[in-house]
């Protein structure tokens, strides 16, 4: 017979002692602490990315060059605004909004 076997009368079970599994589990929310502030500083890095859809819009609402190559439309500030209000509410994309500008182009509104 082994030694190293289960069941020989050499083998221990090892609990670990009470102090250590309080240790063990102020680790282990140290480290979901930990995560979740990484989690949150990727989310805002993310945000303020010039792609991000965010920072797009805070774009076109104060740039109007960029509001014009994006949607085809010269307005001032105030309409700029406006209109990505609606293209939020409505679940709008940015075809969708350049389509409506057309449409209303034409006499279709």
């Amino acid at each position: 017979m082994d030694d190293r076997s289960p069941r020989s009368a050499s083998a221990k079970i090892v609990a670990f002692p009470p102090a250590a599994r309080t240790d063990r589990a102020e680790a282990q929310s140290g480290h979901i602490d930990a995560m979740q502030e990484v989690l949150v500083a990727i989310d805002t890095a993310i945000k303020e990315a010039e792609w991000s859809p965010d920072h797009q819009d805070q774009l076109a609402i104060c740039d109007e060059q960029a509001f014009r190559k994006r949607f085809g439309l010269a307005v001032n500030r105030t309409q700029r605004r406006q209109i990505i209000e609606l293209k939020h509410d409505a679940d709008l994309t940015d075809m969708e909004v350049r389509i409506l500008k057309n449409q209303r182009e034409l006499g279709f509104s």
